[in-house]
């Protein structure tokens, strides 16, 4: 499902792992060694600009006025090594939270079950 949802740029949500976003704005701070390996941070630097890339940069003009999607954009090995990596940097940056910050995303999913119910959602 990942690779698909990279591939098209969709944003996959799912309990334990990060989106690819956030963990590419992690990985552009200043302090990001302190969340991720080195070798893993150095990995999605690498490749991590491509599964956030907007829609534009992922469709090319087909030379007669319209748009055809690149099929070249993702090779399929880079999409098994995006998948791997965003497990795994997820883990990283879980047990960083753990350890550092263990109440900051349990307040954050408190405040987001508060926002939901107030509007009406149940969870």
């Amino acid at each position: 499902m990942r690779r698909l949802c990279a591939t098209h740029a969709i944003v996959v949500v799912e309990p334990g792992i990060f989106p690819l976003p956030v963990l590419t704005w992690t990985a552009g701070q200043p302090e990001a060694d302190r969340h991720f390996r080195e070798s893993l941070l150095q990995e999605l630097l690498r490749i991590g600009g491509k599964a956030v890339a907007t829609m534009h940069q992922r469709w090319a003009p087909d030379g007669a006025g319209g748009l055809r999607y690149d099929a070249t954009w993702w090779p399929s090995d880079a999409l098994d090594d995006l998948a791997w990596l965003q497990r795994e940097l997820s883990e990283d940056l879980l047990n960083f939270y753990e350890r550092e910050a263990p109440e900051t995303l349990r307040g954050r999913a408190a405040y987001l079950v508060e926002q939901a119910r107030r509007r009406g959602l149940a969870l």
